[in-house]
C-alpha cells in the first residue's frame, strides 16, 4: 500500500480489526475447494493496478517456471484485510502467503494463524539484509512469524522553504528545539498553527503519542505485564504533546480527512512527525512544493539522549495450515529478494524493508532522508492486545490535548484501560 494513501486506511483499519481481535478459530474445518500442493494463493493488501499487473505478468509466471508452482493472486482492501485474515484461518481456505499489517504480529501468532519461520530465516543468507526493526516486528515470543517487505518510518519532516524564510537553518534534533522552531515559525511568519500533529478522525494522535512516548524511552508494560504509561516517559512525552496545544503551537480543530492536500502541503502547517507520505501528499496535490519538504534526524527528549524514529512495517507471512509449506517458503523469499521487492516497493510507493535496497534509484532524495533512520529504528511492541490498544488510547487523548483532562488523570486513566484489554 503506498504511504501516501494508507496512512488513513491503516488507522480506520485498527477500528474494524479491533473488533475481530478476539475471534475463535474453528477447528474441523475445511475449505469448499481444498488447496493442491501444486497451486499456492498469495493475498496482497492494497496492491495498486499497476503492482497487481507486474505481479501476474512478471513475477508470478518467473516463479512458475522456476519452481512449477501456480500462483492465484488475490487483492484486498486493507479495511477489510484483518478480518478477511482471520475468517480464512477459521474456515482453512487463507492464502498460502498473505501480508500482515503493522501491529498484527501477536495478535495472529497468539492465535497460531501463521507458520513459525525462524528456523527458515536463520538459514536463509538474505535475512541479515532486512532493517532489524522490521525483523523484530514480525517476531513473537522470540519466534520469528514473519518478514518485513515495506517500512513507513517516522522522523522530524519540515517544510524546509518555511523555516528558512523564519531563519531557521538547521532542524531540530531534540523536543526543545522542535518546540522553539515553532514558536519562531509563529512569531516571525505568523503561522497560526506550526506544527501539525497528524490529527485525524481515526487513531494519527495516538500514533504521535507512541512516537514521542518511545522517544522518551517509555515501555507499554512494565516486567509484571501491568500497563506503564503513567511513568516519567508518559509524562514527559503527553506533557511535551499537551503544552504545543496549550500554547498555540498546534491546534486540535486541525483535523486532516485524508484526502486532498495535508497541512504541510497546504503550508498551514510547517512540522510534523511523519515520513516519505509527507511529500507524497505534496506530490500529489502541489507538485511544486514536493521538494521543500524534507525529512530531518529522529528527534531525541534532550540532548544526549538516543534519537529514536518509530517505524510501521508491512510483512509477508505463511499460513499455519498451508499444504505446501516449502512452497509457500519458496514464494515468499521469492517476493522477498532484493530485484521483486524492489519493484513491490516502487509500484505500492512504499519503502523497501531491505538495507540493501536504500539507494534504489527510484526514491526520492527525501525518503532515502527518512530511510536513513531505518537502522536505528523501533517499532510498537509485539502484543496480542495491540489491535484495540490504538483506540482506547486515542479517546483518552483527545480531551487531554483540549485540556478538559489532565495529563497525570489520562495517564492514569490509560494504565486502567489498557490493563482492561487483558479481561
Amino acid at each position: 500500500m503506498s504511504a501516501a494513501s494508507g496512512t488513513t486506511s491503516r488507522r480506520t483499519l485498527i477500528h474494524t480489526a479491533a473488533a475481530a481481535a478476539a475471534w475463535p478459530l474453528a477447528s474441523g474445518c475445511t475449505s469448499p475447494d481444498p488447496p493442491s500442493r501444486s497451486k499456492l494463493r498469495l493475498m496482497i493488501l492494497g496492491a495498486t493496478p499497476q503492482l497487481m499487473t507486474h505481479l501476474n505478468a512478471a513475477v508470478l509466471p518467473a516463479f512458475h517456471a522456476a519452481t512449477g508452482l501456480r500462483v492465484e493472486l488475490q487483492n484486498s482492501d486493507w479495511g477489510s484485510a484483518f478480518q478477511k485474515v482471520t475468517t480464512g484461518a477459521a474456515s482453512n481456505s487463507l492464502a498460502d502467503v498473505f501480508m500482515v499489517g503493522g501491529i498484527w504480529t501477536a495478535a495472529l501468532a497468539a492465535k497460531h494463524v501463521m507458520l513459525d519461520l525462524t528456523e527458515r530465516l536463520r538459514r536463509w543468507p538474505d535475512t541479515s539484509r532486512f532493517h532489524p526493526a522490521g525483523l523484530s516486528d514480525g517476531a513473537y515470543r522470540g519466534r520469528n512469524y514473519a518478514l518485513p517487505v515495506t517500512m513507513d518510518v517516522r522522523t522530524g519532516v519540515y517544510r524546509q522553504d518555511l523555516l528558512r524564510a523564519a531563519g531557521i537553518t538547521a532542524l531540530p534534533t531534540t523536543w526543545a528545539q522542535f518546540r522553539a522552531a515553532a514558536q519562531r515559525l509563529k512569531a516571525r511568519r505568523g503561522m497560526t498553527t506550526p506544527i501539525f500533529w497528524n490529527v485525524d478522525k481515526s487513531i494519527g494522535l495516538q500514533q504521535t503519542f507512541a512516537q514521542l512516548f518511545l522517544q522518551a524511552g517509555g515501555r507499554y508494560w512494565d516486567s509484571g505485564g501491568k500497563a506503564a504509561f503513567d511513568s516519567e516517559a508518559g509524562h514527559q512525552a503527553l506533557g511535551f504533546l499537551v503544552a504545543t496545544f496549550h500554547d498555540g503551537l498546534a491546534d486540535v480543530n486541525q483535523v486532516y480527512t485524508g484526502n486532498g492536500p495535508a497541512p504541510l502541503t497546504s503550508g498551514a502547517s510547517a512540522m510534523t512527525l511523519n515520513g516519505w507520505a509527507a511529500q507524497q501528499n505534496a506530490q500529489s496535490n502541489a507538485p511544486h512544493v514536493a521538494a521543500h519538504i524534507v525529512a530531518g534526524p529522529a528527534l531525541a527528549p534532550h540532548p544526549g539522549a538516543r534519537p529514536t524514529p518509530i517505524a510501521w512495517i508491512d510483512k509477508l507471512a505463511i499460513a499455519h495450515n498451508t499444504k505446501n509449506p516449502d512452497g509457500a517458503w519458496q514464494l515468499l523469499t521469492h517476493l522477498a529478494g532484493a530485484r521483486q521487492l524492489d519493484a513491490l516497493a516502487r509500484l505500492s510507493g512504499s519503502l523497501p524493508a531491505r538495507s540493501d535496497l536504500e539507494a534504489a534509484p527510484w526514491l526520492t532524495p527525501m525518503a532515502r532522508q527518512v530511510l536513513a533512520n531505518a537502522d536505528h529504528a523501533v517499532s510498537q511492541p509485539v502484543n496480542p492486545v495491540m489491535m484495540q490498544l490504538g483506540p482506547v488510547v486515542q479517546a483518552l487523548l483527545e480531551p487531554a490535548v483540549r485540556g478538559s483532562v489532565s495529563v497525570a488523570d489520562t495517564l492514569k486513566a490509560i494504565d486502567t484501560k489498557v490493563d482492561a484489554l487483558y479481561a
